[in-house]
């Protein structure tokens, strides 16, 4: 059995009662609405019906506890010294996707969607090994899907290969898993600036973090 990580993909009720190892019923469906209204999790719908939401922990707080808080260290430097390693950057990537999260108006400010109608979502194959996540998919009326993909970096992100190849791959599962006919676009949101490399053509309109808090 995974490590229980709802700050991670997130779970369906039916997997968080499987993993606490509590009987899935009303009860748990009052907590889980309990904790969405407090803003703890986001629920998410996978483009379907609510029945089938998965949850997520966004509570920044929580967030960070979770990962570094639980833990008994000696180390009074403990921040410091592990600065630049995995898992802070990995916490790092992680908060980044949530405060993209919070700023979706921003986002379809920026991609210049305001003017067309537009529902948004976050999506999770069921069938592709390893499975693929995509944190936030705008559905346009135009019949065309823009896929966010939200990169934290110390500095100006740059597109390698490999990330290039994941991105193609997310937006060809996207769309066999879907059956979605029309054009699908791809927007990096990142913290400073995406640089320009013979992959950045992939995202025509980068978003950057600067947007995220200019009021719209």
């Amino acid at each position: 059995m995974t490590t229980f990580c709802p700050g991670c993909d997130g779970y369906t009720r039916a997997e968080i009662a499987k993993e606490l190892k509590i009987s899935d019923n009303g009860h748990l469906c009052d907590m889980l609405d309990d904790l969405e209204h407090c803003d703890f999790v986001r629920r998410y719908n996978n483009g379907t019906l609510q029945k089938n939401g998965i949850y997520q922990l966004i509570d920044f707080y929580s967030l960070f506890y979770y990962r570094f808080g639980t833990r008994r260290v000696t180390d009074e430097h403990f921040w410091r010294n592990t600065l630049g390693t995995p898992e802070q950057n990995n916490w790092y990537g992680l908060t980044f996707e949530r405060v993209c999260l919070w700023h979706v108006r921003q986002i379809v400010h920026g991609l210049r969607l305001d003017a067309i109608r537009h529902e948004y979502y976050a999506w999770r194959s069921q069938n592709s090994q390893p499975a693929v996540q995509i944190d936030l998919v705008i559905d346009r009326a135009d019949g065309i899907v823009t896929i966010c993909e939200m990169k934290y970096s110390k500095d100006d992100y740059t597109l390698d290969e490999k990330e290039y190849r994941n991105i193609v791959r997310r937006m060809e599962t996207f769309q066999k898993e879907t059956g979605h006919k029309g054009g699908i676009q791809v927007s990096l949101v990142t913290t400073y600036g995406l640089n320009e490399n013979m992959y950045s053509e992939i995202s025509p309109i980068p978003i950057t973090m600067e947007e995220l808090f200019n009021g719209h």
